[in-house]
């Protein structure tokens, strides 16, 4: 999405030049026609991705652990929202809701995570997988098999950046975790108050109210 949202470049002349073009999730979806011109294309489809459900849960599986688990494999950046999940955490464990938190991903936020993580003595529930550099796709999935709860707390940036679907929403959903998610970009294209639960964008207190239920 964000070579829509964010990175728009040469818009209307692709539209008119393209022989085709596939958009993978509504919200992009709309404003790509919007910057197109404002007007339904015949060469501009929306064609949502999928994945091979036969593939992804592979290999052998993670032994569940002793508390509940939080898990969330988001890149560590901004519009993933992982500083306002780590700050739900705290509040859980301030009620003294004991769980863990895994988060599996890569990304430029690790040091500020990290930093989050000591200066609320949370180091004993939160962790970030891969320090840092992510996990491979088989160890993510592994580990996604013995979670509670996904989290996908996606948000919007002051820039315009925002997701699509992301992927590993429909691998939560396949692995038939309870998904909270905001309603940040298309997510709502899978995820709603039927499929999962929503939560606002910028609100620890909401997200820990939620995880609680």
């Amino acid at each position: 999405a964000k070579d829509v949202f964010v990175d728009a470049e040469l818009i209307v002349q692709k539209a008119d030049s393209a022989k085709f073009i596939t958009i993978c999730n509504e919200n992009t979806y709309k404003k790509f026609l919007e910057l197109s011109g404002g007007k339904n294309r015949e060469n501009v489809h929306l064609v949502f991705h999928g994945i091979d459900a036969g593939k992804i849960f592979q290999g052998s599986k993670q032994e569940k652990l002793d508390k509940p688990l939080i898990y969330s494999i988001a890149r560590l950046v901004e519009k993933k929202g992982l500083n306002y999940l780590i700050d739900a955490s705290k509040i859980l464990i301030n009620e003294n809701i004991d769980h863990y938190l895994y988060i599996a991903g890569p990304g430029p936020l690790y040091s500020t995570l990290m930093n989050q993580i000591s200066e609320n003595n949370l180091q004993d529930t939160v962790k970030i997988l891969g320090d840092g550099n992510g996990l491979s796709n088989l160890d993510a999935m592994n580990m996604m098999q013995v979670a509670d709860i996904f989290v996908m707390y996606s948000l919007q940036t002051q820039d315009g950046d925002v997701d699509g679907v992301p992927t590993v929403v429909i691998e939560a959903s396949l692995a038939k975790k309870v998904v909270v998610a905001t309603n940040a970009g298309s997510i709502a294209d899978l995820i709603d108050e039927q499929t999962g639960v929503i939560v606002p964008q910028r609100d620890a207190r909401s997200l820990a109210e939620a995880l609680k239920m």
